[in-house]
């Protein structure tokens, strides 16, 4: 898994945004008229909602292959569901958010295809109807690619929102060594300074030493997804999380440092 979090055939960014907020607005406001008193627990379940939801939306587009109105369908139902507390499951205490989220939308999916075979059946076999809805076979490893990329894009973002001047610097140099692994710090260098036009000629020197910051921050602001996402600092955890991510190797000096 490298950096930039790439998945093939992928939606478009904006298209998928403009999507979850429109779904977002809708069961947002259904919540709110059905709400007579505030309840914590459903506001902290509906900001982690709102946090994750376009891993979710991407696997049920995934496992439906591209049909986008059943995908806006399922994803306002399990939302709608989730943040009314339908779901008790949704407990840190009882394991991993993105754990309970895929077994629940596996459920949903599976629900309706049983329901639409139903549907469909004109004296035919009703298994052989569901064969052509089955999820299919990699649906958990797209699943488990949908959160990672997640993820990478918080970190990435969070980068170049950096507070400070180097915020951005520090997100170009990383990603312009993800995107060009073989350039040298003399060849970014002076790249860079082509393109910035600072005040004083980036150095070779410099630039190895923005590269390793940016590389150090990165991998602290990933682990603070990875935590975020699994409402907990518990170390065991988190190192599980993270190797099974395949986020170890960009994290694990900050979290050394944070256990020391």
């Amino acid at each position: 898994m490298t950096m930039n979090g790439k998945l093939g055939n992928d939606v478009d960014p904006d298209a998928l945004d403009q999507r979850l907020n429109q779904i977002s607005t809708i069961w947002t406001m259904v919540r709110s008229a059905h709400s007579s008193t505030a309840d914590r627990r459903q506001e902290a379940q509906e900001a982690l909602l709102q946090r994750y939801q376009r891993p979710i939306y991407r696997y049920l587009l995934y496992v439906l292959r591209q049909d986008a109105h059943t995908a806006d369908e399922l994803f306002q139902e399990f939302a709608l569901r989730f943040v009314r507390g339908d779901f008790q499951g949704a407990d840190p205490d009882r394991g991993r958010f993105r754990d309970y989220v895929k077994r629940a939308l596996l459920n949903m999916v599976i629900n309706y295809q049983k329901q639409k075979g139903r549907d469909r059946k004109h004296g035919e076999n009703l298994e052989l109807e569901l064969e052509q809805f089955a999820a299919p076979d990699d649906s958990a490893a797209e699943f488990l690619q949908c959160w990672r990329k997640e993820l990478l894009d918080r970190a990435w973002a969070a980068l170049a929102a950096s507070s400070g001047a180097n915020g951005p610097l520090l997100s170009l140099v990383l990603r312009s060594k993800v995107e060009f692994p073989r350039m040298t710090a003399a060849d970014m260098a002076e790249r860079l300074t082509e393109h910035l036009r600072p005040d004083q000629p980036f150095s070779e020197v410099g630039m190895r030493k923005v590269l390793q910051r940016a590389r150090e921050k990165f991998g602290e602001l990933l682990l603070d997804e990875v935590r975020n996402s699994l409402q907990t600092s518990d170390r065991p955890s988190l190192e599980e999380e993270l190797k099974e991510l395949g986020f170890w190797v960009f994290c694990r000096k900050a979290l050394d440092a944070e256990t020391k």
